[in-house]
């Protein structure tokens, strides 16, 4: 999932802060769609970041729609992960890894 585009708060019954970036509706409408097909279909699903947040409301939550400091327009990662070693991600990702 790339970064960027905001949930649309219509999403969670909310009026769209000015603050609030333009919504992808098209992006939302199919992240939505894959994400409940999941969700119904008992699969594992990873969400970090926007995808996290669309989880949430996927779900039925809100979410604050302006966090002070959390914009990083000008950076293409934005949030480091770090995979542990011996987790089910890692053996996902790295099966070939001992």
């Amino acid at each position: 999932m790339r970064a960027g585009s905001e949930v649309d708060p219509s999403l969670f019954g909310a009026p769209r802060d000015p603050k609030t970036g333009d919504p992808d509706r098209e992006r939302d409408h199919l992240e939505t769609a894959l994400l409940r097909e999941a969700l119904d279909r008992d699969l594992p699903v990873l969400a970090i970041c926007r995808g996290l947040q669309l989880l949430n409301v996927a779900q039925g939550g809100t979410l604050l729609q302006d966090v002070e400091g959390h914009r990083c327009p000008d950076e293409l990662e934005v949030h480091a992960i770090a995979i542990t070693g011996g987790s089910k991600l890692r053996s996902i990702l790295f099966p070939n890894e001992r």
